[in-house]
């Protein structure tokens, strides 16, 4: 997401003669300060201009900004300022087709293969937890999330989790990061979406059982195992579950939805001899990464879970 100053290119000339501002100097700054902020020299903003952009013998200079607010000062060849311009905001284009991520342009370091350092800078207010970041890797490009951001003495340290089998390795040498926040989301990185059907009658349940008779139909981040949900990404995640009983004997059975390892949600139902009756599970959920979901069934020694009509499924919603 890109727009150039002064479209096709910036130019400015010398107040004094008209003619063209030889050497001139702009400098760019974030918006209403004296912290310098880069342009670039291309729409993709893959490529930083210096810091001050000198003009060219025509006075001109190709000048892209990010979706960001700048101020801009001008100076002649000499130093002395022409004009200043604060709160400049440019027009998106968002034909490019780089538009979904802002470009970091200070400076950044390997820690390991899931983290990263961003040096004499604190990041926490833009690299926070569930925003989406790109970084360039001696493998290639690599795409994550982040998992925490903490800042401690003049470095940012961030830990991330990437998709599919990536790594970050010694050679991240770029860092670009998803325009919107997760504070403020209007997208889900990865959706993770599970949906598991028990496979087959299962009887015994006279203390506290974990389910785990189960069959992924769609598991799109391979987030769910031996009846397990792990989370794999922070976010909210809806909760369906369907637990059918059968029982020869009366009373009452509950079904129990943890969250890693403590009772989230729990639905008791009271059975008739020789009885079927359905517990339903239904909630939203606030995960942390590697927090699990498990269902539970408590009854007696002669309470069934029928396979038929027991259902597992998560999804992730923001």
């Amino acid at each position: 997401m890109s727009s150039p100053i002064f479209y096709p290119k910036f130019r400015a000339c010398d107040p004094s003669t008209g003619l063209p501002l030889v050497g001139g100097k702009l400098y760019t700054y974030v918006a209403g300060t004296t912290t310098p902020q880069a342009t670039y020299s291309d729409a993709a903003l893959s490529v930083a201009n210096a810091n001050p952009v000198i003009l060219d013998a025509n006075g001109e200079a190709s000048i892209y900004c990010g979706p960001v607010s700048y101020k801009l000062v001008l100076q002649d060849s000499t130093g002395a300022e022409i004009w200043t311009f604060d709160n400049y905001s440019p027009d998106i284009d968002s034909t490019s087709s780089d538009a979904q991520w802002f470009p970091y342009t200070g400076s950044i370091a390997f820690s390991t293969t899931t983290s990263f350092s961003v040096l004499n800078e604190d990041a926490t207010s833009f690299l926070t937890a569930g925003r989406r970041i790109r970084t360039s890797n001696t493998a290639g490009t690599v795409y994550s999330t982040v998992v925490s951001s903490s800042f401690g003495g003049v470095n940012t340290t961030v830990v991330v989790v990437n998709d599919g089998s990536s790594v970050l390795d010694s050679g991240i040498n770029s860092l670009a990061y998803g325009l919107l926040s997760y504070a403020n989301p209007s997208y889900l990185d990865p959706l993770g979406v599970v949906v598991a059907l028990f496979t087959a009658d299962v009887t015994g349940y006279g203390s506290e059982t974990q389910l785990t008779a189960f069959t992924e139909q769609l598991d799109t981040l391979s987030t769910f195992a031996s009846g397990t949900f792990t989370a794999k990404y922070p976010g909210y995640y809806k909760v369906d579950a369907v637990v059918v009983l059968s029982d020869t004997a009366a009373g009452t059975r509950t079904a129990a939805l943890k969250k890693t390892g403590s009772t989230l949600n729990s639905t008791s139902v009271i059975i008739a001899a020789n009885g079927q009756i359905t517990a339903p599970i239904a909630t939203t959920v606030q995960l942390d990464v590697g927090d699990t979901l498990k269902l539970y069934v408590t009854g007696a020694a002669t309470t069934t879970v029928k396979g038929t009509g027991t259902t597992f499924n998560v999804t992730r919603v923001r």
